[in-house]
C-alpha cells in the first residue's frame, strides 16, 4: 500500500524503526520508536489524517513543545502533543523538526537535561575527536548525525534562509544541510586515514557543515536529485551551495 510504504520512509529518515503496526483507528501506525526515552508514533488515520504523536513522559516536557513550536498548530494532550499534517511530506518536515527541537533543548523522558554550552572550536574539535576514534577503533556505530550534534547546532551552523522562505514564513520550512552529512562524515574518516591531524579535519568539517532553512517544495527537489552527493564536478573546497546553486535557489 502507497501510504504504508510513505509512512515506513519517513520513519526511515529519521532514524527510527520502521515496522507498521495494527490499530481499529489507523490504515498504518508506527509507534515503539524512542528518542532520549520520548516516543514517536506515526501514524495515517481512516479518514486520510497523517498525524505525529509524542508521548513526553511529562508534562513540562509536553508544554516546552507545544510553546516551541506554534508553527505547527500541536495539539496539548496529556503528557505528548499531537500534530496533524496533510500529506507525507508534511509529516515528514514536523517530525523532523519535533525531533531536532527535542535534541536541541535537551529533551528526555525525565525531564530537560542540562545542556553544555560550547564553543565554535569546541564543537568541531570534538567532532573530529569523535570520527578519528571510530576510525581508529572500527566503531562505526558512533558516526550518526545525531550522536555527532549535526541536528543539535543550527545557532552555530545555520547561514540562513532561503529567498523562497523570507517570502513565505507560514510555508513548511526544513533545515537543509547543504552538504549532505553522510559526505562529510566520510571526508572525515579518509582524511584521518591518510594523516590528518584533529585540528585538519575540524576546519573541515566548519567549513561543509552549514544549514540554509528552504521550503519543504524547495528541499524536496534538492533532495530528490542530490540526496546524499554534489552535483558533478563538485571538490572539497568548492562552494558549499552549488546544491542549491544547481536548482536556482536564492539564499
Amino acid at each position: 500500500m502507497k501510504t504504508a510504504k510513505q509512512l515506513q520512509n519517513i520513519a526511515k529518515e529519521l532514524g527510527l524503526q520502521t515496522e507498521l503496526q495494527n490499530h481499529k483507528t489507523r490504515t498504518n501506525w508506527i509507534k515503539n520508536n524512542c528518542l532520549n526515552g520520548i516516543w514517536f508514533e506515526l501514524e495515517v488515520t481512516k479518514k486520510g489524517v497523517w498525524r505525529l504523536i509524542v508521548e513526553y513522559g511529562n508534562i513540562d516536557n509536553a508544554q516546552i513543545v507545544f510553546d516551541g513550536l506554534p508553527q505547527f498548530d500541536p495539539y496539548l494532550k496529556g503528557q505528548g502533543c499531537w500534530f496533524a499534517c496533510e500529506d507525507a511530506d508534511e509529516l515528514l518536515v514536523v517530525a523532523t523538526e519535533v525531533k531536532n527541537f527535542i535534541l536541541a533543548e535537551g529533551l528526555t523522558r525525565q525531564g530537560r537535561r542540562t545542556k553544555r554550552q560550547t564553543t565554535d572550536e569546541g564543537y568541531f574539535e570534538g567532532v573530529a575527536t569523535v570520527i578519528k576514534a571510530a576510525a581508529d577503533t572500527g566503531f562505526w556505530h558512533v558516526l550518526d548525525r545525531g550522536a555527532l550534534g549535526f541536528d543539535a547546532h543550527d545557532g552555530l551552523i545555520t547561514l540562513g534562509k532561503s529567498a523562497a522562505v523570507l517570502a513565505n514564513p507560514t510555508a513548511p520550512q526544513w533545515r537543509e544541510h547543504i552538504v549532505p552529512c553522510t559526505m562529510i562524515i566520510e571526508r572525515a574518516v579518509e582524511l584521518f586515514e591518510d594523516g590528518a591531524t584533529i585540528p585538519t579535519v575540524a576546519q573541515m568539517v566548519k567549513e561543509n557543515l552549514a544549514i540554509v532553512v528552504l521550503t519543504a517544495e524547495e528541499a524536496k527537489k534538492v533532495d530528490a536529485v542530490y540526496k546524499t552527493t554534489m552535483p558533478e564536478g563538485w571538490n572539497w573546497g568548492d562552494s558549499v551551495f552549488a546544491r542549491l546553486d544547481a536548482f536556482n535557489i536564492k539564499y
